[in-house]
């Protein structure tokens, strides 16, 4: 009997020691927003979990780690489980020029809404991406927006919207390492039809990669295609 009681009492004192350790504030803090283009106000399109990434360190630690936020392929961000703080937010690697880093920006508790209104490395326009015979056919203008070249362009097809460099069933690239800051250039990127299946609807992305380090995809809006 005395051991029996003997060990309820530990058990009994472990739970109420995980009790205490556990009576922390849970996260009531929620923040999103965007990332638009400084002309004209567009959404910067992205590389899912490979895009764009927004880093934030929270204050009040000796050495706080970094944590990230990823971006929808549309360039938009959304995390309802922040904690309401003082953070340090920025960008390790991204497809636009990088702004200076928000310093002791204030997330409080409820929702927050923070965008972010960068420079594009890459403006990507006048999109057709049309099904000719048995092709997926795409013109487009790239339009750079720093001096570094362009080192690549490329025709992405996926069953989802996220269709990019990243997830695609089908794709078309091109290295044209070109120099043509502020130069709109028309490009025609195509590919076979056989590798998607008749009948069903799938996402096109064209796009182009900038000569940067770090540096990801620029895109146009996804269209969608019937096979």
């Amino acid at each position: 009997m005395f051991r029996y009681m003997k060990t309820w009492i530990i058990v009994s004192a472990v739970l109420l020691a995980s009790c205490k350790l556990d009576q922390y504030d849970a996260p009531s803090a929620t923040i999103h927003g965007s990332l638009k283009d400084v002309n004209g106000g567009a959404l910067i399109q992205q590389d899912v979990e490979a895009g764009s990434k927004i880093i934030y360190k929270e204050y009040g630690y000796q050495n706080p780690e970094e944590q990230q936020m990823i971006f929808k392929e549309t360039g938009e961000y959304r995390n309802n489980l922040m904690f309401p703080g003082l953070y340090d937010i920025y960008f390790n690697e991204s497809n636009f020029v990088k702004p200076d880093t928000l310093k002791s920006y204030a997330v409080k508790s409820g929702d927050n809404q923070l965008d972010f209104t960068v420079q594009p490395y890459i403006r990507v326009s006048n999109v057709s991406i049309v099904k000719t015979g048995n092709e997926i056919v795409a013109t487009f203008t790239i339009t750079p927006t720093v001096a570094n070249n362009v080192k690549q362009i490329g025709l992405f097809g996926h069953i989802d919207r996220i269709a990019g460099n990243q997830f695609a069933q089908q794709r078309a690239t091109q290295n044209i390492d070109a120099a043509s800051k502020d130069t709109p250039k028309t490009y025609t990127l195509k590919f076979s039809t056989n590798g998607f299946t008749a009948g069903k609807t799938y996402y096109f992305r064209v796009g182009a990669l900038i000569d940067v380090a770090n540096a990801k995809y620029n895109y146009a809006p996804s269209v969608t295609i019937s096979i």
